[in-house]
């Protein structure tokens, strides 16, 4: 009885050093690794998503944004992503006539706009369209795709969240208004779950729009390959901010 009660202390024991970090601990998975079982998944998925059967293909967007938001985070805190953010310069706008006062929220025509406050734990962004004064071009699940939207910079100003502008360097003004322009297009397509399709133009996630826009208007490539994976490419709204061809231009908490 003793010999049983002595066992089964030390098992106890055993679980205890486990589940406190101990001896044996399973070690986290490592961002290489995590990438590369990412891009396994999307293979799946997109076999999957080439059948009928789109019950499964949804599971497997699930999974993936699920991992694909463990990612950033693990990508975000290895490279102190948010603490270069907070240090970057706010600049003036490209120009005078059409920016709002310096330092100031802006609706010039296509400056790309990001918060920390999105779906799911994740970030948002969006492009100032011309279709319309003061609009955003912004796809999300909630509208179920790409739509025009107003108020863009008062999400700063919910608990910690973060609004930024930022302008891209290298283009023309009248490259910017038809980059917005081509977004506010694309208004009325679905949303786009799959984060690693980013060469589809029928449907959209958010920064993918923003991307998308510059890319194949103005020829300008805004992904940083940061959440890329093996075989594929993702675009992060903090892509669009932490990126040496844009500058911030505005920045409100």
């Amino acid at each position: 009885m003793m010999k049983k009660k002595r066992q089964l202390s030390i098992g106890l024991m055993t679980l205890a050093l486990l589940m406190s970090g101990g001896a044996g601990q399973v070690q986290a998975e490592s961002l290489e690794d995590l990438k590369a079982r990412m891009a396994e998944h999307v293979k799946k998925l997109e076999r999957s998503s080439r059948s009928a059967d789109t019950q499964e293909t949804r599971k497997m967007e699930k999974e993936l944004e699920e991992m694909y938001l463990k990612m950033v985070d693990q990508e975000m805190k290895e490279n102190k992503i948010m603490e270069k953010i907070d240090n970057l310069p706010v600049v003036p706008d490209k120009t005078d006539r059409t920016r709002a006062r310096y330092g100031n929220w802006t609706w010039r025509d296509v400056v790309i706009a990001i918060t920390n406050r999105g779906i799911s734990g994740s970030w948002h962004a969006g492009i100032v369209a011309p279709q319309y004064p003061k609009v955003t071009a912004e796809s999300s699940p909630y509208t179920n795709g790409v739509r025009f939207q107003s108020n863009f910079e008062s999400r700063g100003k919910v608990g910690n969240h973060n609004v930024w502008q930022t302008g891209v360097k290298s283009t023309s003004i009248s490259q910017d208004w038809w980059a917005g322009h081509w977004a506010g297009r694309q208004v009325g397509k679905p949303y786009n779950f799959n984060f690693y399709r980013t060469n589809n133009r029928n449907s959209f996630y958010c920064s993918q729009l923003v991307w998308a826009a510059y890319m194949d208007v103005a020829k300008v490539n805004l992904n940083t390959s940061a959440y890329d994976i093996p075989g594929a490419r993702a675009i992060h709204p903090s892509e669009l901010l932490y990126n040496n061809k844009v500058q911030l231009i505005y920045r409100a908490k």
